[in-house]
């Protein structure tokens, strides 16, 4: 049996249901999803890592990747310098203890709301991990991110999937990253946790552009005939 041709309108949708699947396919984001890495190039023997930014301003946050050499240490501070270093839309004021992230337009900076007085509802960057913390009942510089017995953190597993988000006991220089790390900043009153985010892009994806802009140039064309007609003369 003969097919007929693919017309404009036809390919004009198939697009459209690509890009909806592409979006909405998954249910939960995951290390595959990540498009923008930092560090050394994957392979046998490298550990990976993620970080989330949430801005809580109406949009998805970002994240991004981070892999290293199995067999050597590496903090999240290690993670969140590879990647402004790779990344130069991403900014912050300091890398140990971020009072104000920026990503493109996008940035959000300590605030304690015009009541000082008040701690509790100030706006800060919070800092989450996937792992259980240690927190020694009297003596806070025993906090860590190792639980007795274990001499390692543990990861709980992917945050916005079967796992779940700890606020971390310490600033990111000590917190350790293990293989399936996650590491979340997150903007709002106290307790506010990253939402799931979008992968960080450096820019929109050249072949979902390119068949939108096909299938559209086809659609011009058919349904104006007289104009194409009318160069040729």
């Amino acid at each position: 049996m003969t097919q007929s041709p693919l017309t404009a309108a036809g390919l004009l949708r198939v697009v459209l249901t690509l890009l909806g699947g592409t979006t909405f396919a998954r249910s939960a984001i995951t290390f595959t999803d990540i498009r923008l890495w930092a560090g050394t190039t994957p392979g046998e023997g490298v550990h990976e890592a993620a970080m989330v930014v949430d801005f809580r301003d109406g949009s998805p946050g970002l994240v991004w990747g981070y892999r290293w050499p199995a067999g050597e240490a590496r903090s999240g501070l290690d993670m969140l310098n590879a990647i402004l270093g790779a990344n130069s839309s991403l900014t912050v004021d300091s890398p140990f203890f971020p009072g104000a992230i920026s990503w493109e337009s996008r940035t959000r900076s300590y605030s304690d709301n015009g009541t000082p007085a008040n701690y509790l509802d100030d706006h800060y960057w919070g800092y989450w991990v996937n792992n259980e913390v240690y927190y020694h009942p009297t003596d806070y510089t025993l906090n860590s991110h190792a639980v007795p017995p274990s001499l390692t953190a543990v990861p709980l597993g992917n945050p916005f999937d079967a796992g779940h988000w700890v606020e971390s006991s310490t600033g990111s220089a000590a917190r350790p990253l293990v293989n399936g790390s996650w590491d979340g900043w997150a903007y709002g009153a106290f307790g506010t946790l990253p939402g799931e985010p979008v992968a960080a892009i450096p820019e929109p994806s050249g072949l979902w552009l390119g068949l939108a802009a096909a299938a559209a140039g086809l659609l011009s064309r058919r349904r104006h005939p007289a104009a194409r007609r009318h160069v040729s003369a």
